[in-house]
């Protein structure tokens, strides 16, 4: 499942490359670079998050610990889902004009 996750997210990324987005109010501050290399980085930490959960779900001693890696991971999840959503599709996705006619 690690892997599907991680090549399905990866392709996604590949894909995305060419899309040039900007934030939801055109500064010319932030940078497609930044954002990928960011969900880049929360990829890296849920692959880690993930590879520690299966280790600790093992012998559930340390079950604090095995919680903080699960917080962690999910975290990071969420912070690529937000990105994703405000400020790649905010910027590419349009509600189409519905007109009266």
């Amino acid at each position: 499942m690690r892997s599907t996750f991680t090549s399905l997210l990866l392709v996604t990324m590949w894909c995305a490359t060419d899309v040039s987005a900007h934030c939801e109010i055109p500064c010319g501050i932030y940078g497609d670079d930044a954002r990928f290399a960011s969900i880049f980085e929360d990829i890296e930490t849920i692959q880690k998050a993930m590879t520690q959960i299966e280790k600790l779900s093992d012998s559930l001693s340390d079950i604090n610990q095995l919680t903080r890696w699960v917080n962690n991971k999910e975290s990071h999840a969420n912070h690529v889902q937000e990105v994703v959503t405000q400020y790649f599709m905010t910027q590419r996705v349009k509600l189409p004009v519905i007109s009266d006619n």
